[in-house]
């Protein structure tokens, strides 16, 4: 901890779904925390939103629910099940959006 940001990064894999469960990556971060306080940091704690649930795919995209979730169980969009949900990532739906506005231009390409 020198004065430059530094951070600790936590993958949702690592994390048991037992809180009181003590692993490695509580370890990590126990000590993170500990060693920036000692040194009179600042501790921030953050999400990275990088995936999303399927609604908030469809408010995204402009799409329903469950169209989104035709589209993960029929292959078409691609997401990843955590537990017996399933999420879809930042780079999914970019691209989604990709895909979907080169069909609206092929389809009214005609019109220019």
């Amino acid at each position: 901890m020198d004065g430059t940001t530094t951070s600790v990064t936590i993958p949702p894999a690592s994390v048991a779904m037992n809180p009181a469960y003590d692993s490695d990556w509580m370890r990590a971060l126990h000590r993170f925390v500990s060693d920036a306080t000692r040194s009179g940091h600042t501790v921030l704690v953050t999400v990275d939103h990088t995936s999303y649930t399927p609604a908030e795919t469809g408010q995204l995209l402009g799409l329903s629910r469950s169209t989104i979730q035709r589209g993960i169980a029929d292959g078409t969009i691609n997401a990843t099940k955590t537990g017996s949900r399933y999420r879809v990532s930042e780079a999914e739906i970019a691209r989604l959006r990709a895909t979907r506005r080169a069909e609206v231009a092929e389809m009214f390409a005609h019109d220019f």
